[in-house]
């Protein structure tokens, strides 16, 4: 059900963006199989409907309707009206600056995933229109399209999760925050809490929409990007909860694309 590969090839930016018309001959009809992924996503639907479930959340979305997929929500869709046209645009959070990738990854702050506002259809267009035909200066044409609309996006529907959150989820996101630098396991994160075992991992995956391992490998890794900007790998996978450097490397990879090497050496070039 992960799938962090694009179905169609960047082009030289973690980010890619496409245009769908569907006439499905019978509705319902999944144009979005069950899955999730490390990239945040935004599906703007410009004719029809369909009924999507982001998470936890069901909801139908019609034309106008700008769908939000967090980073490792698993999400779903079915046409239930057509024709059906819709943009897609999907990135890694790398392309932010690194603060606010790291706020946008927290667990106790989410966009809500879905909004209807004629708005935000320009945006998405124009991150499209830049993606798709290649202008000069599309990049920074899209980028700038991107950070726009997440602008608005912060004034309009940046949700703290965390303040309405239930005292599972606050115990655990703190728990985890202190204690990822060491081997921790949802089963001794379960005894922490004094909960069943299996109560736990039901409730986590309820909360969090991933599992307890994917999620602390997450905490893991965001600490670690920004640690290999200023020590070796070794060191880095020590002081973050890697049992060792080859374990290290092989998850950074998975999540990342690339080694902690190849990232730590293309931010020294940078720099």
């Amino acid at each position: 059900m992960f799938n962090d590969k694009y179905i169609i090839d960047p082009k030289g930016l973690p980010l890619v963006s496409f245009y769908k018309e569907i006439v499905p001959e019978q509705l319902p009809y999944v144009f979005t199989g069950t899955h999730y992924h490390s990239d945040f996503e935004l599906i703007y639907i410009s004719s029809g409907s369909a009924k999507m479930k982001v998470g936890e959340n069901e909801f139908t979305a019609t034309a106008g309707s700008l769908v939000l997929v967090n980073p490792y929500e698993v999400h779903y869709g079915e046409i239930t009206e057509k024709p059906f046209h819709y943009y897609c645009v999907d990135f890694n959070l790398n392309l932010f600056p690194d603060d606010y990738e790291e706020n946008l990854l927290q667990e106790e702050k989410k966009y809500r995933n879905h909004v209807t506002s004629p708005s935000f259809e320009h945006y998405i267009k124009n991150i499209y229109e830049a993606y798709e035909k290649e202008p000069l200066g599309w990049r920074q044409l899209a980028l700038g399209n991107l950070f726009l609309l997440f602008s608005k996006l912060e004034g309009e529907l940046y949700d703290t999760y965390l303040a309405n959150a239930n005292d599972f989820t606050k115990n655990i996101v703190t728990y985890i925050r202190e204690n990822f630098r060491q081997p921790i396991t949802s089963h001794s994160a379960a005894e922490h809490l004094s909960y069943n075992h299996s109560h736990f991992c039901r409730l986590f995956k309820k909360n969090f929409s991933v599992s307890f391992c994917k999620y602390v490998r997450s905490v893991r890794i965001r600490a670690a990007k920004e640690l290999l900007r200023k020590e070796n790998v070794s060191a880095v996978a020590m002081k973050c909860g890697f049992s060792s450097i080859s374990y290290f490397s092989k998850e950074f990879k998975e999540e990342n694309g690339i080694t902690p090497h190849k990232y730590r050496s293309m931010y020294k070039q940078k720099t």
